[in-house]
């Protein structure tokens, strides 16, 4: 998770393609053994505009990025949201609790990308 702030692809693809620079250097990682962390607060887009949310945005990079030295597997496991129900009150989040529940934002994105309640297991390979 960037501090303060969501995710980006950019950020993402430096766990793909790891960092040999780096002493000791930290290796590749599958795009499918990982998430893109976004923030979901109820003022957000993420939250409640799906057409121009974050997710909506990365939404085809996370679907198809290709590993890079780790893994077969296209793709990343998808989005894990930080800061849902009850964001920081100092900065004038937005609750996403009743009566604001994310359903233009989250809730479409949901059905977008096809989100099975209860979950199925992850992938294994």
């Amino acid at each position: 998770m960037v501090h303060r702030s969501s995710g980006t692809p950019d950020n993402w693809q430096e766990h793909i393609d790891g960092m040999p620079t780096y002493n000791p250097k930290i290796p590749p990682k599958a795009p499918n053994r990982f998430t893109g962390g976004l923030y979901l607060k109820g003022n957000m887009d993420n939250c409640t505009n799906f057409s121009s949310s974050e997710q909506q945005q990365h939404a085809t990079y996370v679907r198809t990025v290709a590993p890079n030295g780790a893994g077969e597997t296209s793709g990343m496991l998808g989005y894990m949201f930080w800061a849902a129900e009850r964001p920081s009150a100092r900065k004038n989040y937005k609750a996403t609790v009743p009566p604001d529940t994310c359903k233009d934002g989250m809730g479409l994105a949901m059905d977008e990308f096809e989100v099975v309640i209860p979950m199925e297991a992850l992938r294994q390979q």
